[in-house]
């Protein structure tokens, strides 16, 4: 089984975050948008809703980066970016299979959003 990790990309101040068992951040997820918060030893310090929520895959690419939805990747056949998302049941970037060896992480598409334009 894969381990569940998470990053969520905030638009002020412009940050990524990673969550993952390790660390004092949950997520809730409810009926609307996501809710991430905060914990110290006393409990909850703050709460965010998360609009850039991306889930890890479970895979790496050639250079052993993660990869999550909303990355940016190369491949040897393709002249420009194609994106990561999870789309029915599945994690998929176009027609790129995941698991081949020869994908390359470049950026993701809430830093670097000029990539996509390549």
């Amino acid at each position: 089984m894969r381990e569940r990790k998470y990053r969520c990309y905030f638009d002020v101040p412009k940050s990524m975050f990673y969550i993952n068992n390790e660390t004092d951040f949950t997520i809730e997820f409810g009926n609307e948008k996501p809710v991430m918060h905060i914990f110290c030893a006393d409990g909850v310090i703050d709460s965010w809703d998360v609009d850039n929520l991306m889930e890890f895959t479970g895979l790496h690419d050639s250079k052993g980066v993660e990869i999550y939805e909303g990355d940016l990747l190369t491949h040897k056949y393709y002249k420009r970016p194609v994106v990561v998302s999870f789309k029915d049941g599945c994690f998929q970037a176009e027609d790129v299979c995941l698991d081949d060896n020869s994908l390359t992480v470049i950026g993701n598409i809430h830093q670097h959003p000029e990539l996509m334009e390549a």
